[in-house]
């Protein structure tokens, strides 16, 4: 029979979080801790068996809708959040869910990513200084690398340019030309 994983990452200020990761606290610390692990680019297979891109990050079997559920509430509760000047509870960060369907061999069969975009922001309508003009400034420069992807991947351009961003790198095994996307917004 076929087996179901889900994993779950962060992007926050280009730097990948593994949500899903032993020992992750739940930690919303704004800079990457020993609580929440930060996934490593690679191009080597992990223990885990699967990458996703270049990323390696950790994935979680899962028998049943209720329990991938569960995993990745727990995740959310681990992102970056802050007061934005607009939002009490603006999410700072990108979340990346990735469900795949492996053969009993360990080969993956099928894939599907769930990415919860952080907004872009004007900075003048924010206001945001320190830190939050630099979490603002990171993801609207991987949102902008996205659109530039789509753009390449639309216009059948030669060269794609996932590699401007973390999100575009670890999202590359689901914008590859012949797969489909869906923006809902």
């Amino acid at each position: 029979p076929h087996k179901l994983s889900v994993c779950m990452a962060e992007i926050y200020l280009d730097t990948v979080r593994d949500l899903g990761a032993e020992g992750s606290a739940g930690t919303t610390d704004l800079t990457p801790s020993a609580s929440t692990a930060v996934a490593g680019v690679t191009s080597a297979s992990t223990a885990s068996g699967i990458m996703t891109g270049e990323i390696a990050l950790t994935w979680h079997p899962v028998k049943d809708a209720a329990e991938a559920e569960a995993k990745v509430s727990t995740a959310t509760l681990r992102r970056v959040t802050a007061d934005n000047g607009i939002n009490a509870q603006s999410s700072r960060s990108h979340l990346v869910v990735v469900y795949a369907l492996c053969a009993p061999n360990g080969e993956r069969r099928g894939q599907i990513a769930l990415v919860d975009l952080a907004g872009s922001e004007r900075l003048a309508r924010t206001e945001a200084t320190g830190e939050r003009r630099e979490e603002a400034v990171s993801n609207n420069k991987s949102l902008s690398a996205r659109g530039d992807v789509l753009h390449a991947l639309i216009g059948k351009t030669e060269h794609v340019p996932y590699r401007n961003s973390r999100l575009t790198t670890l999202l590359q095994p689901c914008l590859r030309r012949g797969c489909r996307v869906a923006l809902i917004v």
